[in-house]
C-alpha cells in the first residue's frame, strides 16, 4: 500500500495543475472583461452624450433658420428697417447664441463651418474641409463621428452636413436677389449659386474625452497590476491559443468570403444564363404557338403539325427546367420573402386552373377542382408562392397521368376566428411512384428511377422547390402513391382571414370560381390601340408585332432606347401611342435609362417591361424607375395582350386627355 501512494499522488498532480491553471485562466479573463465592460461603457456615454449634444444643435440650428426666416425678417422688412447682416442671418445668429452657452456649459464645444467668403469668420479649417468634402462626394451620408486630438486636448466628435434651404437662396442663391446690404459688404462675386440640397457647410460639436480616458487608464492600470502574475504564467499558453483562434478566424473568414462569392458567382451566372436562354425560346415559343394556331384551322399538313407539337412541347420543357434551377438557387440563397395579400381562394384556383388547362386537355386529362364543407372565401397568404405550389403540384400530376384526370381538392378546418388550417390535395390517376421510392422524391435531381416514370422529362427540381416553399409557409407536404394507380400530394398549411370572411359551400365556390373565367387569347381585341415596341431582336420584335396586330392593335417598333427617346421628341403629344413596350438590354442606351429619360421627359403613357430577367430585384428596380409593369420572356400571349387593355384602360381613366380613344 504504501508504495501506492506516491503513485496516487502523482496521479493526481496533473489535473490539479490544469485546475489551478483553468482558474487563473479564468480571474484574469474575468477581470480583462471587467476592464472591457468598464471602457465600453465609458465610450458609450460620451459618445451618446456627443449624439445627444448634435440632435440638440441641429434643431436650435433649424430654429435659429425658422425664426430668422418666417418671423424675424418679414417683420424687420413690414417695418421697412434696414437689412441688418448680423441680426438677419440665421448662422451668425446660431454662432453667438451658443458661444454664450458654452459660457455656461464648459464642455460645450461647437463649430458651423462653411467655406462661404461672406462668412470669414466660418471658414473651415483643414480636418472640416475634409469633412466636407466628404459629405459632398458621398450621398447619402448624414453623420460621421470619430476621435481626434485638438489644442484643448482629445475630444469625441460628431460631425453633419449643413444643406442648403429654400430660405437661404434668398441671400445665396442670386446675387442680384440678395439684399443690397450684403452686395455692398461682400461684393456679388463669390458666396452665390447656391442651390437647394447642396452641402454647404459642417455642423460639428465635440465632447471633451480627456478626463474620460484618463479614468480608463486607470482601471486598465489597476487590472493589469491585479492580473500581471497570472498574466506572466499563461501568456505563452494564451499566446498560442490566440495564434490558434486567430488562424482559424482567419481560415473561417476566407471560407465565409469565398463561399459568397461562389454563391454571387452562381447567381449571376443563373441570372445571365436565364436571360440568353429566354430571348431566343420567346421566339421559338412564339412562333411554335402561332404555327399551332394555323395548324388549328387546317391550314398545315399532318407532318407539319406533328413537328410544330415537338417544339412546343421541347421548347416548355427547357422553359420549366429553367425556371425549377432558378427558383432552388432562389430558395437556397435565402432571397425569397413571403409577401402576404388577401386573395380571393377561388380566384387564386381559377388561375392555376387557367394555366394548367391546357396542358391537361392537349393529353385529354379532365381538369377537376372539389370543395369538402366549406372554405374562406378571401385568405392572407402570398399568392405568387401558393400559386407556384400549385402549378408545381399539378403540372407534376399532369406529365405523369396518361388517362382519367388530375383534381385539386381542398378543405379547411376553422380554429379561430381569424386563422384557418387549408389542406390542399392534388390527386391524378397516373403511373404512380414506387413505395421505396418516395423518401427520396424531395430531393433535389433526384428521380424515380423506374422505367415507367423516367420516360417522362424533368430535372427532379420542382417537388424540392415546393416542398421547401410550402414550409416557409408554415405548412407541411405528404404523398401518398399506388403503383399504378395514381398519387396524391397533400399540403397543410395555416392561412389567416377576418373574423367576418364570408365562408363557401361547394356550390358558392363554383359560383365564384365561374365569375373569373377570363377569355381566350382569340378573343382578345386592342382594336384601334396603338402600341410602340422598343426591342433590338428582330425576331422577338416581329413575333410581338405579329402577335399585337392580329389582336387588331398598331405596333411600331424602334431597336434601342435611344430611338425610343428620340421618337418622343420629335412627335408632339397627340400623335404618341397609346403603350410602349420596353425591352431592358439594348445597345446605346438600354431600357432601365430609356425609361427615365421618357418619365423625366413628361411622358406618363404606360410603359411596360419586357425581359427575360426573371430575378425579384430587377423586376423591382424596373418598377422603382418607372416602369408601368413586368413581363418576362418568353412571351404569353393572352397575358401579354390583358396587360396591354389593362394599363391602357388605367391611363385612358386617369388621363383621357393624353391618350387618344382607341
Amino acid at each position: 500500500m504504501q508504495s501506492e501512494r506516491p503513485a496516487n499522488r502523482q496521479n493526481w498532480i496533473p489535473p490539479a495543475i490544469l485546475i489551478a491553471l483553468g482558474t487563473a485562466a479564468i480571474t484574469c479573463l474575468a477581470f480583462a472583461l471587467v476592464a472591457i465592460a468598464i471602457g465600453r461603457a465609458q465610450t458609450a456615454e460620451f459618445e451618446q452624450h456627443g449624439r445627444t449634444r448634435m440632435k440638440l444643435v441641429q434643431a436650435f440650428a433649424r430654429a435659429c433658420r425658422r425664426y430668422c426666416a418666417d418671423y424675424l425678417r418679414p417683420a424687420l422688412q413690414r417695418i421697412e428697417a434696414p437689412f441688418v447682416i448680423e441680426g438677419m442671418s440665421a448662422t451668425y445668429m446660431t454662432q453667438q447664441i451658443l458661444r454664450y452657452v458654452a459660457q455656461e456649459y464648459p464642455g460645450l464645444q461647437y463649430r458651423q463651418a462653411a467655406p462661404n467668403p461672406l462668412n470669414p469668420a466660418h471658414l473651415p479649417s483643414p480636418f472640416e474641409q475634409e469633412l466636407l468634402e466628404r459629405f459632398r462626394t458621398t450621398p447619402g451620408l448624414e453623420q460621421v463621428d470619430g476621435m481626434r486630438n485638438t489644442a484643448r486636448g482629445r475630444v469625441y466628435y460628431v460631425a453633419s452636413p449643413i444643406r442648403a434651404e429654400a430660405r437661404c437662396l434668398r441671400c445665396h442663391g442670386s446675387p442680384d436677389k440678395a439684399p443690397i446690404e450684403v452686395r455692398e459688404r461682400y461684393g456679388t462675386t463669390s458666396g452665390y449659386g447656391w442651390k437647394e440640397g447642396d452641402v454647404v457647410g459642417v455642423l460639428m460639436v465635440t465632447v471633451p474625452v480627456a478626463d474620460i480616458l484618463a479614468s480608463q487608464a486607470r482601471v486598465r492600470r489597476v487590472v493589469h497590476g491585479t492580473t500581471m502574475a497570472v498574466s506572466l504564467v499563461l501568456s505563452a499558453a494564451l499566446g498560442i491559443l490566440l495564434l490558434l483562434l486567430m488562424r482559424w478566424n482567419w481560415k473561417l473568414r476566407l471560407a465565409r468570403r469565398q463561399a459568397e462569392a461562389a454563391s454571387n458567382a452562381k447567381s449571376a451566372f443563373l441570372a445571365t444564363m436565364s436571360h440568353e436562354i429566354r430571348t431566343p425560346l420567346t421566339a421559338i415559343l412564339g412562333y411554335a404557338d402561332e404555327l399551332a394556331r394555323t395548324a388549328q384551322r387546317g391550314q398545315l399538313p399532318p407532318d407539319a403539325c406533328e413537328a410544330v407539337d415537338a417544339i412546343r412541347t421541347s421548347g416548355r420543357h427547357l422553359l420549366d427546367l429553367i425556371n425549377d434551377i432558378l427558383d432552388l438557387a432562389r430558395v437556397e440563397a435565402g432571397r425569397i420573402v413571403r409577401e402576404l395579400a388577401d386573395v380571393s381562394l377561388p380566384g387564386l384556383i381559377h388561375d392555376v386552373c387557367s394555366i394548367m388547362r391546357v396542358r391537361a386537355t392537349e393529353k385529354g386529362l379532365r381538369l377537376a377542382v372539389r370543395v369538402c364543407g366549406q372554405l374562406p372565401a378571401v385568405v392572407r397568404v402570398d399568392p405568387a408562392q401558393l400559386r407556384q405550389i400549385l402549378v408545381n403540384l399539378v403540372g407534376n400530376a399532369v406529365k405523369f397521368t396518361d388517362h382519367g384526370e388530375v383534381a385539386i381538392e381542398l378543405s379547411a378546418d376553422r380554429q379561430s376566428e381569424s386563422r384557418s388550417l387549408l389542406t390542399i390535395r392534388v390527386q391524378d390517376t397516373g403511373i404512380g411512384i414506387p413505395a421505396d421510392k418516395l423518401d427520396e422524391l424531395f430531393e433535389p435531381f433526384v428521380q424515380v428511377a423506374d422505367s415507367a416514370v423516367a420516360r417522362a422529362q424533368g430535372t427532379g427540381l420542382g417537388l424540392t422547390v415546393t416542398k421547401r416553399l410550402v414550409e416557409l409557409a408554415g405548412g407541411t407536404i405528404t404523398v401518398q402513391s399506388q403503383l399504378g394507380a395514381g398519387t396524391t400530394f397533400t399540403i397543410t398549411m395555416p392561412v389567416f382571414h377576418k373574423p367576418d370572411v364570408s365562408w363557401l359551400d361547394e356550390a358558392a365556390f363554383a359560383r365564384a370560381y365561374a365569375e373569373r373565367s377570363t377569355p381566350t387569347d382569340e378573343d382578345i381585341r386592342l382594336d384601334g390601340i396603338r402600341v410602340l415596341l422598343c426591342e433590338d431582336n428582330p425576331l422577338n420584335a416581329r413575333l410581338v408585332q405579329r402577335m399585337i396586330e392580329r389582336a387588331g392593335g398598331s405596333c411600331e417598333h424602334v431597336p434601342d432606347g435611344r430611338q425610343a427617346v428620340t421618337y418622343f421628341e420629335t412627335r408632339s403629344p397627340d400623335r404618341w401611342p397609346d403603350l410602349v413596350l420596353m425591352d431592358l438590354q439594348m445597345p446605346v442606351m438600354d431600357g432601365l435609362t430609356a425609361t427615365e429619360r421618357l418619365r423625366s421627359m413628361g411622358v406618363h403613357i404606360p410603359v411596360v417591361a419586357l425581359s427575360a430577367n426573371v430575378m425579384k430585384d430587377d423586376r423591382d428596380r424596373c418598377l422603382a424607375v418607372g416602369f408601368s409593369d413586368y413581363v418576362s420572356k418568353p412571351i404569353d400571349r393572352a397575358e401579354l395582350l390583358r396587360r396591354i387593355i389593362h394599363h391602357v384602360r388605367a391611363s385612358k381613366r386617369s388621363c383621357p386627355s393624353d391618350v387618344a380613344s382607341p
